[in-house]
């Protein structure tokens, strides 16, 4: 029933804003590595290192940080096995516990999920997705959210098992579909370094209306109840899989134009 799917908002706990006190630079306020934006290392472009980090993630298991090898082929390997694509319209939700806080950062996905993971907390962070290409367009250098992620962690290979969530964008509202993605090892920093110290994270992978492509004035109505019924799902979703802390962002804006 709708009140069965509304349930996670009273039980998810997102990013309680009094926990950001610490990584707060005193100049602008803004969380330390909180720039998903910033350049690759010096000689690198951004394919390259999105190269690199399926190099890293498919076939080597690891990278040398330091002066160490650091090893993910276990935790790589369980991602995408464990990994889950969801075709139903929403799934069945689980016991309601209050949401216990919600709150607002500057900060990059990962920098945020970063702060919880190694506090041992269960964090699941949104995937503003492509309904058409697995991680959008990392491989050849774009820079929007689901880029930044797939260049910096091992979401990737977890997307592609599931070909089936991509497709043909009906009329700009791409798709219910979603995929699961359970700890998956994040390798890299903000400055795209990478760890000596990998953390886990789960992904939920999903993709917001697109308003570009809604032409006709009479679908302009639909997007907001397209949107309400996915957000409660990725919730239901969530919640259902574990997730203590989500984390989520400004989902739709930018070149899909919701914030339009």
């Amino acid at each position: 029933s709708a009140s069965d799917i509304a349930r996670p908002w009273r039980h998810l706990r997102v990013l309680p804003s009094h926990r950001w006190a610490q990584p707060m630079s005193r100049r602008g306020g803004r969380p330390k590595g909180a720039n998903p934006l910033k350049p690759p290392r010096q000689g690198q472009s951004l394919a390259e290192v999105a190269e690199e980090t399926l190099d890293i993630v498919r076939s080597a298991g690891g990278y040398h940080a330091g002066t160490r090898f650091v090893s993910i082929a276990r935790e790589q390997a369980a991602a995408v096995e464990r990994s889950s694509y969801h075709p139903d319209p929403s799934p069945a939700a689980a016991d309601a516990r209050p949401t216990r806080s919600v709150g607002f950062a500057e900060a990059s996905a990962l920098a945020a999920a970063e702060t919880y993971a190694r506090a041992g907390r269960r964090v699941c962070v949104l995937n503003f997705a492509s309904g058409q290409h697995p991680g959008g367009g990392f491989r050849t250098g774009a820079r929007a959210q689901e880029e930044s992620l797939a260049r910096a962690s091992g979401l990737f290979p977890t997307l592609t098992r599931h070909m089936g969530f991509y497709g043909r964008p009906p009329a700009g509202f791409h798709t219910d579909r979603m995929i699961f993605s359970p700890q998956v090892p994040v390798i890299r920093d903000d400055a795209l370094a990478l760890l000596e110290e990998p953390f886990c994270v789960d992904f939920v992978t999903a993709a917001a209306v697109n308003l570009r492509g809604v032409k006709r004035k009479t679908d302009l109505h639909k997007v907001e109840g397209v949107m309400q019924r996915r957000v409660l799902k990725l919730l239901a979703l969530c919640q259902r899989m574990g997730a203590e802390v989500l984390v989520l962002g400004a989902w739709g804006t930018g070149v899909f134009r919701l914030d339009a």
